[in-house]
This record gives structure tokens, sequence and C-alpha cells, in this order.
């Protein structure tokens, strides 16, 4: 009798662990914990939008601010004189709510911009993994959702909701698997 017990304690606490805990395979949910810990999601999509242009294209910025003027995100006028005339643009309530900075200055003395929410990025789904066992590495492929789109995002920057479809490198280490 008890060496029946000994013998089915041996099978629960030696044979059982090995057979499903011992496995080297990248699984989906170990690879979604890394990429999303590497990418830091879910984020929100940054976006430094144009506030002053004074370059030789700034028929575009214009046309850019109109629209926003329109949804009253923002208010716009001609400003400056010279070489440095062009317009300049300032938040209104409903569009400061989405800015994240103050207005800065960029390397080019002819541009001014803020820093404004455009989206958030979070993790899709995983859409499949190759391993290539002889080299310990790993091919994921994955999907990243962009959704949220603010009203800068849709007219500024042309975002759209949808998922974008994304590949990450893993290497095996003597500790576990780790992103490139």
């Amino acid at each position: 009798m008890k060496k029946i017990i000994y013998t089915k304690s041996f099978i629960v606490f030696l044979i059982i662990p090995i057979l499903f805990g011992c496995s080297d395979n990248l699984n989906r949910n170990e690879a979604e914990n890394l990429i999303k810990s590497k990418l830091q999601l879910p984020k929100e999509d940054i976006r430094a939008l144009c506030v002053y242009d004074a370059t030789l294209s700034n028929s575009i910025t214009r046309d850019n601010f109109e629209q926003l003027q329109n949804e009253g995100l923002l208010t716009y006028s001609e400003c400056g004189s010279g070489l440095n005339s062009g317009y300049c643009a300032t938040l209104t309530d409903k569009g400061k709510q989405y800015a994240v900075s103050e207005e800065y200055t960029t390397d080019n003395m002819y541009i001014n911009n803020i820093n404004v929410r455009a989206a958030t990025i979070d993790f899709g789904e995983i859409t499949g993994i190759i391993e290539h066992k002889e080299f310990n590495v790993a091919e994921v492929q994955y999907t990243i959702v962009r959704k949220d789109i603010t009203p800068f995002g849709k007219i500024a920057f042309n975002i759209q909701d949808g998922m974008i479809a994304e590949s990450a490198m893993f290497r095996k280490y003597d500790d576990g698997w780790r992103i490139e």
C-alpha cells in the first residue's frame, strides 16, 4: 500500500511538472507581455503640431489651420513680417484639452510646435510565432491598434482607426526569452 502511495506521489510531484512546466518554447502570453513592456503599451500617440510656420511652404500649414479652426480647435492669423511672415495659431479651450506641452521652437527658426495627443496605441494580438530552435531565436508577428483618435489625429495627422501589423525578434537566453 505504501509503495502505491509513493509511486503516485512520485508521478504527481516529479513527472507531471517535468512534462508540463519545462517548455522552452516562446508562448503567446510571454511574447505579448515582453512586447507590451518594451513598447510601454498602452500609450498615447503624441505628435508635434505646428503652430507657427514662416516657411515657403506655409500654404499647406494654412490649409491645415483652416480645417482645425473649422472644428473649433484653434484660431489662426497671419503674423510676422518680411522673411518671418507666416501663420500663427493659438489653441482654443477645446484644443487645449489635447495639448501635452507648451509651444516650443524647433531647430528650424521658422517653425514652432506644440505637442498634442493624436490617438491611443494599444496591443492587438499575436498573429504568429516562428521559432528557429537551432539559433535560439523566434520571430513574432503581432498587431498594434490605434484607437481613440482625437480631432487633431484625424485632421492634422490623417490617423485612422485600425490595426497595424508588426514583427519583433526574440532571443533565448539562459534566464528566458528577451526581445531584441
